[in-house]
């Protein structure tokens, strides 16, 4: 029997989703101004083994995939105080990059603290309710690429920004 048939079973949407970051949900709760954000992926490299005639393949490594969130600016403070644009900037220099020549290169952790700094990327997709039903942490996280938007006369869309992700290992809790 498929799910549309009974009406006790409530499939998955997909604009039913929240995501936080320790620092975010400290202070502000959730990235309210999110857009989209990909759910993890993995790939699992293979090796080929030949024994006389024939070939056989193991499953090698597992690899987990960047995501990638697209936010809108708000272009106003949020309650932390200041734009999310000054915030991705921040994180950086958290990281150990000075937007100035001379900095110290970048860390995957801030080496004096953890204040500010992304390790952490919670993802909840959302039942009709609100509620969670399916949780995935990203630990180890880490931006690795944000592209700022880009400016038009030609159309009057918000203004994103996209972030390119990278992390150690997801985890999954709920169904």
């Amino acid at each position: 029997m498929t799910f549309w048939a009974n009406s006790k079973l409530e499939p998955k949407r997909k604009f039913r989703f929240r995501f936080s970051t320790p620092s975010s949900a400290q202070i502000e709760g959730f990235w309210w101004f999110a857009k989209s954000i990909d759910k993890p992926t993995y790939s699992v490299n293979g090796g080929e083994y030949q024994l006389i005639n024939h070939k056989f393949k193991y499953p090698g490594i597992a690899t987990w995939e960047d995501i990638s969130i697209t936010v809108v600016d708000p272009g106003s403070e949020t309650t932390l105080g200041i734009s999310p644009t000054k915030a991705l900037i921040d994180e950086l220099e958290a990281r150990g990059h000075k937007t100035k020549p001379g900095g110290s290169g970048i860390f995957k952790q801030s080496p004096s603290s953890t204040d500010g700094v992304i390790d952490q990327i919670v993802i909840e997709q959302l039942d009709s309710k609100g509620a969670p039903i399916e949780t995935w942490t990203l630990n180890g996280a880490w931006i690795k690429k944000v592209n700022f938007g880009a400016l038009s006369f030609a159309d009057d869309d918000l203004v994103e920004i996209e972030l390119d992700v990278s992390y150690d290992y997801a985890t999954l809790a709920g169904s």
